[in-house]
């Protein structure tokens, strides 16, 4: 939300396909924003979820492989809102980004 991305309107029709529980809306919402390639069962990411590697990805292709932040900066750059939640929103700190040669609107473009 920080990048400037909206959520269309209608989302809750994104999300009632059939979905049995929490975990399958969130992992249609991840298909949506990402791309199925992305994030579809049996794919990498899919298989694979470190949140961390995967910021570190999202800046390097952002900066077109400009830019790659270590684990350390990735954890100050982006946040939970609710920590105590599994699947909360991850906020970005602009203080912090502010402190590496990426910009919001690099980031932003990616979507």
């Amino acid at each position: 939300r920080l990048l400037g991305m909206k959520i269309p309107r209608g989302m809750g029709s994104l999300f009632d396909k059939g979905e049995k529980n929490k975990r399958e809306k969130f992992d249609r919402f991840l298909s949506y924003y990402y791309g199925t390639e992305t994030f579809e069962p049996g794919t990498y990411w899919y298989n694979n979820a470190d949140t961390i590697q995967f910021f570190i990805e999202l800046v390097r292709i952002a900066t077109c492989h400009r830019t790659v932040l270590e684990p350390i900066t990735i954890q100050k750059l982006f946040r939970k809102k609710d920590p105590s939640r599994q699947a909360s929103t991850w906020i970005m700190v602009q203080e912090e980004l502010d402190k590496t040669n990426v910009t919001a609107g690099e980031l932003r473009a990616l979507f």
